[in-house]
């Protein structure tokens, strides 16, 4: 009866001991931890109003990766320059300025990446080329829309403008600006966009 006893008492002593002693070896704690977050895009631009979309990776200590962008807490170092929703990664800019986005997961911060923003520029005129095309029935001719902005830059806009022809039995002009002749006589060409326009005279000859 000792002996049964000292054994069974032997045995709750060991168990207790190693109850103590595992937790204290950490194997009871989180064996792969997040090691480090990157963010993506690294460096980027837009213009006041517009919305730019972070994505946030966790690199862990067994080598795997793992998106975090919707549980990160995404933080914008200058609110007035954009702000960022705290979870999801979308920012938003605000004014005109820099402001470095950082993404935070279990006390890991990922290096901070810079967000540039910057003043919209305003279209405020729209030259086609060229002016006056003269083709025969059945050929084609290329059209192009250049517009000049409020900063004196001049952008090719060709496939932005909405392109029209006043008389489609004449000639047609494709979404991108590319006008057939259908019959001889004279059609006007059109390009329009955000309220502003320039046209051009094309002639139908016949073959």
């Amino acid at each position: 009866m000792r002996r049964r006893l000292s054994i069974t008492l032997g045995s709750t002593l060991l168990t207790i001991a190693i109850a103590i002693f595992l937790p204290a070896c950490g194997t009871s704690g989180n064996s792969n931890p997040l090691n480090r977050i990157t963010v993506t895009p690294a460096q980027v631009s837009i213009d006041v109003a517009q919305t730019q979309q972070y994505a946030a990776t966790g690199y862990y200590k067994n080598g795997t990766t793992q998106d975090v962008t919707s549980s990160a807490a995404w933080t914008s170092s200058d609110a007035s320059t954009a702000t960022i929703t705290s979870s999801g990664g979308l920012a938003t800019g605000v004014a005109p300025g820099s402001t470095n986005i950082v993404a935070n997961a279990a006390g890991i911060s990922s290096a901070p990446v810079v967000l540039n923003v910057n003043v919209p520029i305003v279209l405020t005129s729209i030259a086609i080329t060229p002016t006056n095309p003269v083709l025969t029935v059945g050929a084609t001719v290329q059209f192009s829309a250049y517009g000049t902005y409020d900063d004196g830059s001049t952008q090719n806009i060709t496939s932005s403008v909405a392109w029209t022809s006043s008389d489609a039995a004449v000639a047609t002009i494709s979404p991108g600006g590319l006008a057939s002749g259908i019959s001889p006589g004279t059609s006007t060409i059109e390009a329009s966009l955000a309220g502003l326009n320039d046209t051009a005279s094309l002639t139908v000859n016949a073959p």
